[in-house]
């Protein structure tokens, strides 16, 4: 988005309050009761997925195919890899890498909390989006109308759109195109923590809701994923 989209800076301590959510007709498939991780890429299949366009669903067709274990994503169409299962008191953890000649300008992210049922922005659904594109990794999105969010980094407001962004407060150091980078995401108790390469780079409380999907951005340009993984928190 443009940068002359959002208002001058405000304070570092933020409180983003939206509409109340109504209930979803969309219902979600329960995930596995287990503490032990799961591999959200274990399918060749993609069977825990679903690709989709807004709220609309669509066929994942050769966008997104696993080879030697790694989930490669062409970019196109723009819209959302998004998990059957929905998702409370999680941490997930991923690996992504662009490709060695991917523009300065690839763009994706990691959708949580998602609600594929209820308008976000764009080809959004209502979610929060940790940014995966190159040098922002670790900033975030608060994407509808709902989403409450308490953190340290400093934020911007997009105009006349339901949209808010927050930058990380560290530097996390991202690797060079080509090479892996590592993200955990932690969500537990309405406290959001982003770490990459190991540094946190963004927290967060009262965070609302507690519970949705995962995805995956699809934004144009290609990018792989391995050892995606969610461990459920007691």
């Amino acid at each position: 988005m443009p940068a002359k989209a959002f208002l001058p800076r405000l304070p570092i301590t933020c409180w983003v309050l939206g509409f109340a959510f109504f209930i979803t007709s969309w219902v979600a498939a329960e995930p596995p009761e287990s503490s032990d991780p799961e591999n959200l890429l274990a399918s060749s299949e993609l069977d825990q997925w679903e690709f989709r366009i807004g709220q609309e669903t669509k066929s994942i067709g050769d966008s997104w195919k696993i080879r030697d274990n790694v989930l490669h994503g062409t970019g196109r169409p723009r819209g959302y890899l998004v998990t059957k299962n929905d998702y409370e008191n999680f941490e997930l953890t991923l690996e992504w890498r662009w490709p060695d000649k991917t523009p300065g300008t690839a763009n994706s992210g990691v959708l949580i909390q998602a609600k594929p049922s209820e308008p976000g922005f764009r080809t959004k659904p209502l979610s929060i989006e940790i940014q995966l594109a190159a040098g922002k990794a670790g900033d975030l999105y608060l994407i509808g109308n709902g989403i409450g969010y308490l953190g340290e980094g400093p934020f911007l407001k997009a105009r006349g759109v339901p949209l808010v962004r927050i930058n990380r407060t560290q530097d996390p150091q991202e690797k060079p195109l080509g090479e892996w980078n590592q993200m955990t995401i932690r969500s537990v108790d309405r406290t959001l923590e982003i770490r990459v390469n190991g540094v946190v780079v963004n927290r967060g409380e009262k965070v609302r809701p507690t519970r949705g999907h995962i995805a995956l951005q699809a934004e144009g340009a290609p990018i792989a994923f391995r050892n995606v993984e969610v461990r459920p928190v007691p």
